[in-house]
């Protein structure tokens, strides 16, 4: 089972393994603390050197929920043309199929169902190939995918009423993701300032007036 870090590499893509990025983590930490700690209090240097440190683990995090926008994109057309394929008499894997014609190649769509399409024609199991269709995303909704195509492609099954509500829900999930991202970011903007520019204020103080330190800690 992945521990956090390892989810965020994997949902980020980035090239980097945990190693690297943890080695990373402890670099920043280290020469965060004994920088500041040469020049003001070590309770300030440690608490700066935890911000630094976890820039990188936010910037995982940022890039794995850019990711998931990308794909939810394009995610609710395509399961509405897979539907509509459905329902003229196409069957489920070259509805699937047929339905990332148009996307550019790019796509993070397409290069996941392309992937699911060419596993299954390989002759791999089936239901291995879909437990890896999109497990790179960070998304929930993509295990109600899996699950329903699994379902129907064993048993049968009205795929095509399943497709529908999926559609709905991957849409009114990225309107919420984009909304609160919007609605947040003059708040996070603001936040990194003064994760910044308060240590930095802190320090200065601290080197310009003798007890400074002392009278606001006590």
């Amino acid at each position: 089972k992945l521990d956090y870090l390892d989810r965020l590499i994997k949902y980020s893509a980035v090239k980097m393994s945990k190693t690297r990025i943890l080695f990373f983590i402890v670099c920043l930490f280290l020469i965060t603390f004994y920088q500041i700690n040469s020049i003001s209090n070590e309770i300030i240097a440690l608490i700066t050197a935890l911000i630094v440190g976890f820039i990188p683990v936010y910037y995982l995090q940022s890039k794995a929920t850019q990711r998931a926008l990308v794909f939810l994109r394009d995610y609710p057309t395509v399961l509405n043309s897979i539907s509509s394929a459905i329902k003229a008499g196409l069957s489920t894997i070259i509805a699937i199929e047929r339905s990332v014609f148009l996307l550019p190649n790019e796509s993070l769509v397409k290069i996941e169902i392309k992937n699911l399409v060419n596993k299954i024609q390989r002759g791999e199991s089936r239901s291995m190939a879909i437990e890896k269709f999109g497990d790179g995303i960070d998304l929930p909704d993509l295990v109600l995918f899996r699950s329903a195509l699994t379902l129907t492609l064993e048993h049968g099954g009205r795929f095509t009423k399943t497709l529908e509500r999926l559609a709905l829900g991957s849409r009114d999930r990225e309107n919420m993701i984009r909304t609160a991202r919007v609605s947040t970011q003059n708040m996070r903007m603001t936040a990194n300032i003064l994760i910044v520019l308060t240590p930095i204020f802190i320090s200065f103080t601290a080197m310009s007036q003798r007890g400074y330190l002392d009278t606001m800690l006590n």
